[in-house]
């Protein structure tokens, strides 16, 4: 009996140029679209990165939702993600605390602005959709189409060439970069890490798409209670040290269920 093919460097290179070539395909075609709904641009590009990698794996004989790594997440393993992106969050906010001096003295700070107001237009935008509207888009739609492209196919044939530690360098690379926020490119790498961090861990796609879908989440959920005010959100002096032990517990307990599993 053949063995089920497994996803290579190449199939995740392959996988990331269709769907990033789809992806600005989408926007160039919309663009002639001025009227079009609200979304239409972001929800098409968010169809690519789920679509196009499970095509790309159908199309070249692999197992489209295992060389995905879509596998059951044990729900005890589900508690350990979001107690790490619990903590992520807050640390993620200290984070950007402390850049924010040095991006200033940079002489970064206007396009920081700049790309504050970018992001509060999208979150503006959706939220004109409606809150349901809103909630899917960023806390399931996001988190499944974007966990799919770069954790997905291509975090597992980079890994199987360069190994868990540049697969996670490349993936996260590559998905701050897909974000196009130059100037919080720190934060949006750091996220990755940790969605391909998590990854790893428990083997399943699923974890990250749990800790992208709740870091989303709480984000949307701010951003409603404070509105422009969100800005102006700090966390007590106690969360941090907190945090930082929440989520290595976390990954602690994950890394040891891990090393518990058979090796394959």
């Amino acid at each position: 009996m053949n063995e089920t093919r497994r996803p290579d460097h190449v199939d995740a290179a392959r996988a990331m140029f269709l769907a990033l070539l789809a992806a600005l395909g989408v926007q160039g075609l919309l663009r002639l679209w001025p009227g079009g709904p609200p979304g239409a641009v972001g929800l098409l590009q968010q169809a690519a990165f789920f679509g196009i990698p499970l095509l790309y794996a159908a199309a070249t004989r692999l197992p489209p939702w295992e060389a995905s790594g879509f596998v059951r997440l044990a729900p005890g393993r589900a508690v350990l993600v979001l107690g790490a992106s619990f903590g992520t969050l807050w640390l993620l906010e200290g984070l950007n605390e402390l850049q924010m001096p040095l991006l200033d003295l940079l002489g970064l700070g206007a396009e920081v602005e700049k790309e504050r107001h970018v992001l509060s237009e999208g979150f503006r935008s959706a939220q004109e959709g409606g809150t349901l509207f809103a909630g899917l888009l960023f806390g399931v739609v996001s988190p499944v189409c974007e966990e799919t492209l770069f954790r997905g196919l291509v975090f597992q044939g980079l890994a199987r060439r360069f190994g868990a530690v540049g697969a996670l360098a490349l993936t996260s690379v590559l998905f701050a970069a897909m974000h196009g926020h130059w100037v919080q490119f720190g934060l949006m790498l750091v996220l990755g890490l940790h969605f391909g961090l998590l990854r790893w861990l428990t083997g399943s796609l699923w974890a990250g798409i749990l800790a992208h879908a709740s870091n989303n989440i709480a984000v949307l959920v701010l951003a409603a209670r404070y509105g422009p005010g969100v800005e102006n959100f700090r966390g007590p002096g106690w969360i941090y040290p907190l945090s930082a032990i929440v989520y290595l517990g976390a990954v602690l307990l994950l890394g040891l269920g891990r090393r518990e599993r058979p090796p394959g």
